[in-house]
């Protein structure tokens, strides 16, 4: 239960104030690493897309356990992995940065299982292994939904 309540306060959608200590954060961090993504929600969407065959192999090795979990494993995931990455790279409505490419993202959060898909990325992934911390919570934030 405890591990319940910390999972919700860290999915819970970020501030502005939150979003902004976050960026200045990010942009110290990426100022010594130029080829990582603008944000860290972006560098998520960027991991999981250089990632994705591997990512949707193991996903599938896992079939009969994900079977009633929403994730798409009859066809599918892949576009699945795709639309969660396009959320993670230009945002949803209300995140700040959905401007970019609002069309894109919208028809993206409608895609069969992308939210579940983001669910069991976050439960799976292994922080700092597969990605650092601050994007990890990108996909987080999105697992709730």
């Amino acid at each position: 239960e405890r591990m319940d309540d910390i999972g919700m306060e860290e999915s819970r959608p970020q501030t502005e104030e939150g979003r902004a200590r976050d960026q200045a954060l990010w942009d110290e961090y990426r100022s010594a690493r130029p080829y990582l993504a603008d944000t860290p929600s972006a560098e998520a969407g960027r991991v999981l897309m250089n990632n994705r065959e591997a990512i949707v192999k193991d996903t599938l090795k896992r079939g009969t356990a994900l079977e009633g979990t929403g994730i798409p494993l009859e066809g599918g995931l892949d576009e699945a992995m795709r639309a969660l990455s396009t959320i993670l790279l230009y945002g949803a409505e209300g995140d700040g940065h959905y401007e970019e490419l609002g069309a894109a993202s919208k028809e993206a959060r409608d895609v069969k299982g992308v939210y579940a898909v983001a669910k069991f990325l976050d439960e799976r992934m292994c922080v700092p292994r597969d990605m650092g911390a601050m994007s990890a919570d990108a996909i987080k934030r999105l697992s709730i939904y």
